[in-house]
C-alpha cells in the first residue's frame, strides 16, 4: 500500500469511518435482525390466535339455533339490535387486536429486510460516514385519517416503525427503510378482510 492511499487516513477522515465504528454499528444491526426475526413470528402467531377466536365467534352465531339468544332483553329495541350491538363491540375488539398484531407484523418484516439489505451491502462495499451517522429525524407517522382507514383496509403508508421510532438509528437503516418493500401487505389484506367478512356473515344471521 502506498503512502497516502485512503484506506491509510480512514481513522481521520471526515468521510469515511473507522472500523472499530463500523463493527460496532454492524453489530447493533445484526442484533437488532435477530430480534425482528422472532418478534416477526410471535406477531403472526398472535394474529392466527385472534383470527382464530374470530372464527370461534362466527362459528358460534352462524350455527347456533336460537340467534339471537332468548336472554337478550329487547330495551325499547328489537333483541336482534342488542345482539348486534353486543356482536359489534365484541368485533371491534378482535379487530383492533388483529390489526395491531398484523401492522407490527408488517413493520418487523419490512425492517427485517431492511436491515438484511444494509448489511448484504456492507459485506462488499465499506460504508460512509454519512450512512453509519446516527439520523436526526426518523419517520413521520401517519395521519389519523390514514390511520382510520388502515383499520379496516391495511394501506402501505400507515406502517409505524417500531415502538421507538428510526430516530437515532444509522441514517441508512431511515434511507433505506422508507424504499423496502414487503410482501407481508398483501397476507394481512387477506386476513383483516376475511375477518370484515366473518362480520358482515355473523351481522346478517343476527338480523335474519
Amino acid at each position: 500500500m502506498t503512502p497516502g492511499h485512503p484506506d491509510e487516513g480512514c481513522t481521520t477522515s471526515n468521510h469515511i469511518p473507522n472500523k472499530e465504528q463500523i463493527d460496532r454499528v454492524t453489530k447493533l444491526l445484526e442484533l437488532r435482525l435477530d430480534h425482528m426475526q422472532g418478534y416477526h413470528d410471535h406477531k403472526e402467531t398472535m394474529a392466527h390466535a385472534a383470527l382464530l377466536v374470530a372464527l370461534a365467534v362466527a362459528g358460534f352465531v352462524l350455527t347456533s339455533s336460537e340467534w339471537p339468544p332468548k336472554w337478550v332483553p329487547p330495551i325499547y329495541i328489537s333483541a336482534k339490535w342488542v345482539a348486534l350491538l353486543g356482536l359489534t363491540v365484541v368485533w371491534l375488539i378482535i379487530h383492533w387486536y388483529l390489526r395491531w398484531q398484523l401492522r407490527n407484523r408488517r413493520v418487523a418484516a419490512q425492517l427485517d429486510a431492511c436491515l438484511m439489505n444494509i448489511l448484504r451491502k456492507w459485506a462488499v462495499t465499506q460504508p460512509s460516514k454519512d450512512e453509519i451517522n446516527p439520523a436526526t429525524q426518523g419517520m413521520e407517522p401517519p395521519s389519523g385519517f390514514t390511520c382510520l382507514l388502515d383499520f379496516f383496509y391495511p394501506l402501505e403508508k400507515a406502517a409505524v416503525p417500531i415502538d421507538e421510532g428510526l430516530k437515532g438509528y444509522p441514517t441508512a437503516v431511515v434511507t433505506e427503510f422508507a424504499k423496502t418493500p414487503t410482501g407481508a401487505l398483501q397476507a394481512e389484506r387477506v386476513v383483516s378482510l376475511a375477518n370484515l367478512l366473518l362480520f358482515a356473515l355473523a351481522a346478517a344471521r343476527t338480523l335474519r
